[in-house]
């Protein structure tokens, strides 16, 4: 991301987070995804991302649960961040539609790519899928909601709301003969919806060049996070067959 000296309007703000996002995201960028969009990768390859990313999402409630409790206390209205991440897990765990599990949806990846469950729940986490998780914790529960939005809600999320999964879709499908029903990622009208106050907040907050450049900063540290996953995968797995 360039650096800039002045403060950046509001929409000129978003659009240049989420052209960050787009140009150097790591689950897009880094060499492990550019070997899966090249159809380069084994079916061990695959089941080695695809236990990690069971550790990964075993974790990922805490994050939610962990921003509504730093949210803001207000008198609960349709600007509640506490009820918006109550509606992120809601939806993310399934409670009103096991259907739309993430956690079940994923599982449909891991069993296409030749695991089982008693594989999975057997399974134990890389060192470096630990530090990842640990470090994706801190941002949302020790820094502030803002910051921890920040990296939660937008540097994560985006890749979704931004159509950018389209290409591990693509890959899956095209390299490695996966359906679509058997794919893990959730639609960009979903996560849209569920990132949309997240946002507001985080501009709210980057009124100043001092705060905008904090906000860099946790993007660089989201991302920085995702090397260390694949960095793990990489280099205990290999990278092409």
């Amino acid at each position: 991301m360039a650096v800039t000296t002045r403060v950046l309007s509001r929409q000129d703000f978003e659009a240049e987070l989420d052209e960050d996002i787009r140009r150097r995201h790591p689950f897009i960028h880094h060499p492990w995804p550019r070997c899966l969009f090249a159809g380069e990768l084994s079916r061990k390859q695959l089941q080695a991302f695809a236990f990690q990313f069971e550790h990964f999402l075993r974790a990922t409630p805490r994050h939610f649960f962990c921003l509504g409790a730093n949210a803001p206390d207000v008198i609960p209205n349709d600007d509640d961040l506490r009820r918006s991440f109550a509606e992120n897990l809601n939806d993310d765990l399934g409670v009103t539609d096991r259907a739309k599990d993430h956690f079940e949806i994923f599982r449909r990846f891991a069993y296409a790519v030749g695991l089982s469950r008693e594989q999975l729940e057997a399974s134990r986490p890389l060192p470096s899928t630990n530090a990842f998780n640990l470090g994706l914790m801190y941002l949302a529960k020790n820094l502030p909601v803002w910051e921890g939005m920040a990296a939660i809600s937008w540097a994560n999320e985006g890749l979704f709301t931004l159509g950018l999964t389209a290409r591990w879709e693509q890959a899956l499908q095209t390299h490695y003969g996966l359906r679509r029903d058997q794919i893990f990622l959730p639609s960009a009208e979903e996560e849209t919806a569920h990132v949309r106050l997240p946002r507001e907040y985080v501009l709210d907050f980057a009124e100043t060049e001092r705060m905008q450049q904090r906000i860099r900063e946790v993007f660089q540290l989201t991302f920085d996070l995702w090397v260390v996953f694949f960095d793990g995968i990489y280099e205990r797995h290999g990278h092409a067959a």
